[in-house]
Formats: C-alpha cells, sequence, structure tokens
C-alpha cells in the first residue's frame, strides 16, 4: 500500500531530458551576456590616448587621439588645446555605438584627428601647452559614468 510520502518515481523521455540541458545551456548562455552587457555599461570607456605630436605644435601640425569604448553607447571625445586660462575646443567626434549594443560585446575603436590652423594657435604664446582628450559615455541605468581624460605638454609656435 503506497502513503503520501511514497516517492514514485518517473523517468522522463529522451526528448524532454534533451530538451531540459538545451533550455539550462540556454539560460547559462544567457546570463553570461547579460553581465559582459552590464560591465559594458558601467565601464564606458576603456582607454584614451593621444598620439605624440610634433614638437612644436605650428600651424598644419595634425594632432591625434586614439578612443576604445565598449561599444554599448555613444561616446563624446573632445580634444582642447589650454594654455594657462585659455581653453580651445579643437575637436568633437562621436564614437558610434555596436549595432546589437546590449549583446555585442565588441570594443569600438576610433581615431580623432584635427588639423591645426593659425587661428587654433592665434589665442596662445609660444610657451608650454596641455593638450587635453576627454572622453564622455552617456547615462546608463541612471548614471553618468566620469569622464576619461588624457593629457600631454606641448610646446607651440603660433607664428
Amino acid at each position: 500500500m503506497l502513503t503520501a510520502f511514497d516517492y514514485h518515481k518517473r523517468s522522463d523521455s529522451t526528448a524532454l531530458r534533451l530538451l531540459k540541458r538545451v533550455a539550462v545551456a540556454a539560460v547559462c548562455l544567457w546570463a553570461i551576456v547579460a553581465g559582459l552587457s552590464g560591465y559594458r555599461a558601467f565601464v564606458q570607456v576603456y582607454s584614451v590616448r593621444i598620439l605624440l605630436p610634433p614638437k612644436p605644435l605650428r600651424s598644419g601640425s595634425r594632432v591625434e587621439a586614439e578612443v576604445v569604448t565598449s561599444g554599448r553607447t555613444f561616446v563624446t571625445v573632445q580634444l582642447f588645446l589650454e594654455q594657462g586660462t585659455r581653453r580651445r575646443l579643437l575637436t568633437e567626434q562621436e564614437v558610434p555605438k555596436n549595432e546589437d549594443a546590449a549583446s555585442d560585446p565588441r570594443p569600438q575603436h576610433a581615431n580623432v584627428s584635427v588639423l591645426l590652423t593659425a587661428t587654433d594657435l592665434n589665442l596662445f604664446a609660444a610657451d608650454p601647452a596641455v593638450l587635453r582628450a576627454v572622453a564622455v559615455g552617456r547615462p546608463q541605468w541612471m548614471r553618468v559614468p566620469p569622464p576619461t581624460v588624457a593629457t600631454t605638454l606641448v610646446v607651440l609656435d603660433p607664428n
């Protein structure tokens, strides 16, 4: 006589066992992708690097910065030239996001460059200055990430 506490074991069919294993594998894969996506929302800019410009900087010199982002969202990159209290925005560029931003983990690489003109350099004296690259991501999960900044000292020759 069987009671309510007796366990009657039923064996699942081969198809049902296979379906369970596929479902568990899919959930595990989704958890990994979701974890990576969350990290990429939190850390949007991996690196900003200013390529060393020729010294001294003159009209016609090219100033460049390399940026690597997570690809989760758009990132704005700005190049500034600063000397004392003077500051000039040289260029601003937007690094695109991945097409399927939430699940595509590939990083985005961008090269931001600008050709200096006499107008850019006439505001400054022939002294050392600071070249600054600033990369700022977009709000994700009600959080705006801090900017990622790279700086280098340069010598100007405005003549």
